[in-house]
């Protein structure tokens, strides 16, 4: 069952069938949304977002590795919006006063100026 309770997966390794459903919570009505088949395996193994798959066949040994592809309706999205959230508030890109660089925080050591200078060799300097 994914996240949002919309979708799940069913497997029947029978029929080597992988199947994709749709569930409507206000009615309780399940639809197929998609069967992939002539898969070989004997146990599967999907993660919350429905977007990985593992399969493993534990008679022939192996393990497949597989990604669920989404295609979404977009139609109804605001497309302005969406690219104002991309580029940023100013709407060219650049950090506003007092906005951070995210991902580099904590990179600055105080008390340090500089990077040591070394002149002999490296394999040998580690400890």
């Amino acid at each position: 069952m994914s996240d949002n309770a919309k979708f799940y997966v069913i497997g029947v390794p029978e029929k080597k069938a992988f199947g994709i459903f749709s569930f409507n919570r206000s009615n309780f009505i399940s639809a197929p949304v998609r069967w992939i088949t002539n898969i070989s395996f004997t146990r599967f193994w999907c993660d919350d977002l429905l977007s990985t798959v593992l399969f493993m066949n534990e008679d022939r040994k192996t393990l497949d590795h597989h990604f669920l592809l989404w295609k979404f309706d977009t139609s109804k999205l605001d497309h302005r919006a969406l690219h104002k959230l991309d580029v940023g508030l100013l709407g060219n890109g650049e950090a506003q006063e007092f906005e951070t660089d995210y991902g580099t925080e904590g990179d600055d050591t105080p008390g340090v100026d500089g990077v040591e200078k070394v002149n002999s060799s490296s394999c040998c300097i580690m400890f």
